[in-house]
């Protein structure tokens, strides 16, 4: 009896102090979420992306959402056999959607693991890697038909090295198409929202291409198009459901940013642009 007794004791007390262990970690976790939740947004880490996402209603980081995909894979001539590379895929949403409207079989890659695993979990039937602008030729040489960038090139920590390791990634009959900023005025401030990363002036774009053996077949300006896009963008965080999910310093913090973008856009001293060339 006295033995029963014991280990009845005993066993409490091990209940007690699990449950109170698990109490602690519960209420750590949950000041870790709202810690996180008042925390200002890092627009270039999964957090920054999934706001986006959140904003968007979809897994786009990019302006356009859609709407700029339709606009220039309507000047690719993509086929559903070619092996396509998505460089800076984020989420993966734009990989699917070209999946999904038979542009070809598309690999994604980026810099930032979570959101590789992320979308290796939503979109399982293609194929995602970690893996940086300037290390594509060496990871997937010579092995694919188009590879493109939705508003990802400005980011790139050496662009001309970028470049040319698209260059090695692509087949000898290759398309390379950017969707991204343009810098007009090189001696004004950027928004905060690109965190001292600079978009590539048209001199620059010319200079690169010379020198990792592209060919430009086609330049389309958006300047009235991002305009157009990031007004609609904003107006977006007005809706009742984001205040659900985040906190107004939050919301606000990152209204903020790109409000900055759109005056710069409207101010002349950045723009969009599509640019596709072909290897050589």
């Amino acid at each position: 009896m006295a033995t029963l007794l014991a280990w009845i004791l005993t066993r409490t007390k091990s209940l007690f102090w699990r449950s109170l262990w698990n109490c602690c970690q519960g209420a750590k976790i949950c000041a870790n979420v709202e810690r996180k939740r008042n925390t200002p947004v890092k627009m270039d880490e999964h957090d920054g992306k999934q706001f986006l996402a959140t904003v968007r209603s979809a897994d786009y980081a990019h302006p356009g959402e859609a709407e700029s995909i339709d606009l220039v894979f309507a000047m690719v001539p993509a086929q559903p056999s070619w092996r396509v590379l998505d460089v800076g895929c984020g989420r993966g949403g734009t990989a699917d959607y070209v999946s999904c409207h038979g542009w070809g079989c598309v690999t994604g890659v980026d810099i930032d693991r979570e959101a590789v695993e992320y979308a290796r979990s939503k979109y399982p039937n293609l194929e995602f890697a970690v893996c940086d602008m300037q290390s594509v030729g060496d990871q997937y040489p010579e092995q694919f038909d188009l590879i493109y960038l939705f508003n990802v090139f400005y980011a790139a920590c050496d662009k001309n090295a970028a470049m040319m390791s698209f260059r090695r990634a692509a087949k000898q009959t290759g398309l390379l198409g950017i969707f991204d900023y343009v810098m007009y005025k090189t001696d004004r401030g950027l928004p905060s929202v690109f965190l001292d990363q600079k978009p590539a002036t048209s001199d620059e774009l010319t200079e690169w291409m010379n020198g990792s053996s592209w060919k430009l077949i086609e330049h389309i300006n958006l300047d009235d198009k991002y305009i157009e896009w990031y007004r609609n963008f904003l107006t977006r965080f007005e809706d009742p459901a984001l205040g659900k999910i985040y906190p107004p310093q939050v919301i606000a913090d990152v209204r903020s940013k790109y409000a900055q973008l759109l005056d710069s856009l409207e101010q002349g001293i950045l723009g969009g642009a599509f640019l596709l060339f072909s290897a050589r």
